[in-house]
C-alpha cells in the first residue's frame, strides 16, 4: 500500500509519496511563490519581441508576472486584454524568468481534471480498458462535461463511480465560483489556490494508500474529510516530524549534498546548471579488473534506474546531462540507451532520451512542470537567495515540534542566523507562525549556524 507523507507549515508545504519503500513523488510549495494550479485573472501587458508569446500581469498588488506561450500560428492575445489563466510552472532557480501560464481555468482532483472553457469527456488509457465503466461514468459526468473539458484520471479505475461523481460536484461548484469571479472583472489578482492536500493527493499514483501527517499541525480533521471523499484513502495517521520518520528527510539531505548512492557501489554527483541538471557518474570502489564491459553495463543500468527514480520524485526539469563511462562500440551504446528509455518510461517519464554518445554523454529532455524541488534544497549551484530561503525554512520547521515549554510560557524561543532575520520579516513568516503556535516568537539573532530544534 502506498504512503502519502504531508507536512503543512506557515509559508511552506511539503509532501512525499512513498511507493515500494522509496520516495516516488515530492511536491513542495512556498506561499510567496507562484504555485502550479493557481488561477489568476491576468492583464496582457506586452508581446514578446520574437512573437513567441505574451507577458501578463498576474497580480496588481505584488507585480507578479507571467508568460503565455503562443500556440502554433495563433495570434497572441491583444495588449490590455483581461483573461483567466492557470499557472503551469514557476522556476525560482531560473533568475528573472516569469511564471509559465496556460489560458483558461484548470482544476485538478485525484479522479478528475477540469479545463474551462471547453467541452467533452476524456478517459485515461487505464479506463479505456474498463469498458463496463463507460456508461456509468458518462451518465455521472454528463452535466459537467457539457460546460467544461473533463479528463478522468487513472485513479478512478480503483474507486466506485459514485466517488468520481462526488468529486465532479465539488469541482463544478468551484468552477462556478471562478466563472463568477472572472465575469466580475476587476484588477489582476489571484482567484484560486488549490488546498495543498488536494495538490498532494492528485500527484500520487493510483491505488490504495495511507496518509501520514505531522501531529502538531496535523491533518486529522482535513484528513478525515479527505477519507470520506477519497475511498482509496485507507486511513489517516499522525507522526512527529513525518519526513524524518519515513526517511525522506535523509534522502533529501543526500540530494542537497549533490550525491545519490548506487546500489552496486559508487554514486551520482548532481549539480544545478543553467539548462537543468548535470550528473557525473562515479564508479567508486567497483573493481577495475575483470570484465570491464560487464562492469560498465551494470554501472549504466543502475545509473538509469537511480536517476529515473530521482527525476520522477524530484520533478527534475529542463535538460539532464549524464557523464557516463562507456565503451566506444555502437551496439553497447544502443543497448544502454534502451536501458535509459525503459527506466524513465517505468518511472512515468515518457521523455526524449539521447545517447550515450561516443563520449559517454546521455541527454534527457524533461518537460518543465511544477516547481523544481532542488529550489528548496541547499544543492550546489543554487542561487544565494534560494540558499538563504532553504536555511530559513529548515530553522523554522522544528517550531512545529515544540512540546515542553515552561508552565505559563508566553513566548517560543527561536535562534536564527543574523542574516536570516530580515528574510523572516520580508516573507511575513513571524506573524504567521505566531498565529499557528498561539504564542509570540522570541527571536535571538546569532552570528553562526544554529539549529532551532
Amino acid at each position: 500500500m502506498h504512503l502519502l507523507v504531508i507536512e503543512d507549515r506557515p509559508g511552506e508545504s511539503r509532501s512525499a509519496w512513498i511507493v515500494g519503500g522509496r520516495p516516488a513523488a515530492l511536491v513542495f510549495r512556498r506561499d510567496h511563490w507562484p504555485a502550479a494550479g493557481d488561477v489568476h485573472l491576468a492583464r496582457v501587458t506586452a508581446h514578446a519581441p520574437d512573437s513567441s508569446g505574451a507577458f501578463l500581469l498576474l497580480d496588481e498588488a505584488t507585480g507578479l508576472a507571467g508568460f503565455l506561450k503562443r500556440r502554433g500560428r495563433a495570434s497572441p492575445p491583444e495588449v490590455g486584454r483581461i483573461m483567466p489563466v492557470t499557472v503551469a510552472a514557476h522556476d525560482p532557480a531560473a533568475g528573472d524568468k516569469q511564471a509559465r501560464v496556460e489560458p483558461g481555468v484548470r482544476l485538478a482532483g485525484r479522479y478528475l481534471t477540469l479545463a474551462a472553457p471547453g467541452r467533452g469527456l476524456a478517459l485515461s488509457d487505464s479506463l479505456k480498458a474498463a469498458a463496463e465503466m463507460h456508461p456509468r461514468l458518462e451518465a455521472a459526468l454528463g452535466p459537467l462535461a457539457a460546460r467544461a473539458a473533463v479528463r478522468v484520471n487513472s485513479a478512478t479505475a480503483h474507486v466506485p463511480v459514485e466517488a468520481v461523481a462526488g468529486e465532479a460536484g465539488r469541482l463544478a461548484a468551484r468552477l462556478g465560483e471562478l466563472e463568477a469571479a472572472v465575469a466580475a472583472g476587476g484588477p489582476a489578482r489571484r482567484l484560486h489556490r488549490p488546498p495543498f492536500l488536494e495538490v498532494a493527493l492528485a500527484a500520487g499514483p493510483a491505488g490504495r494508500f495511507r496518509l501520514l501527517g505531522d501531529a502538531p499541525f496535523g491533518l486529522r480533521g482535513p484528513g478525515e474529510e479527505a477519507a470520506a471523499s477519497f475511498p482509496d484513502l485507507a486511513g489517516v495517521e499522525d507522526a512527529e516530524d513525518a519526513f524524518a520518520a519515513t526517511g525522506v528527510a535523509d534522502w533529501l539531505e543526500e540530494v542537497a549534498a549533490g550525491r545519490l548512492a548506487l546500489a552496486g557501489g559508487g554514486h551520482l554527483r548532481l549539480a544545478l546548471a543553467p539548462s537543468g541538471i548535470v550528473v557525473d557518474v562515479d564508479a567508486g570502489a567497483r573493481p577495475a579488473r575483470g570484465d570491464r564491459r560487464e562492469l560498465l553495463r551494470r554501472l549504466g543500468t543502475e545509473t538509469a534506474a537511480t536517476l529515473a527514480r530521482a527525476a520522477a520524485a524530484l520533478r527534475l526539469q529542463g535538460l539532464v546531462v549524464v557523464d557516463l563511462p562507456v565503451p566506444r562500440d555502437a551496439a553497447f551504446r544502443r543497448a544502454l540507451e534502451g536501458a535509459f528509455r525503459d527506466a524513465f518510461a517505468a518511472a512515468g517519464l515518457g521523455r526524449d532520451v539521447a545517447g550515450p554518445n561516443r563520449h559517454g554523454i546521455v541527454s534527457i529532455a524533461l518537460a518543465r512542470a511544477g516547481t523544481p524541488v532542488p529550489a528548496f534544497l541547499d544543492m550546489p549551484g543554487l542561487p544565494e537567495r534560494l540558499r538563504r530561503e532553504a536555511r530559513l525554512f529548515a530553522a523554522l520547521r522544528p517550531l512545529a515540534r515544540r512540546r515542553a515549554l515552561p508552565p505559563g510560557a508566553t513566548t517560543v524561543p527561536l535562534r536564527l542566523e543574523r542574516d536570516l532575520v530580515p528574510l523572516l520579516n520580508d516573507l511575513g513568516l513571524q506573524p504567521a507562525w505566531e498565529a499557528k503556535l498561539g504564542l509570540a516568537l522570541a527571536i535571538e539573532a546569532a552570528d553562526t549556524d544554529v539549529n532551532a530544534g
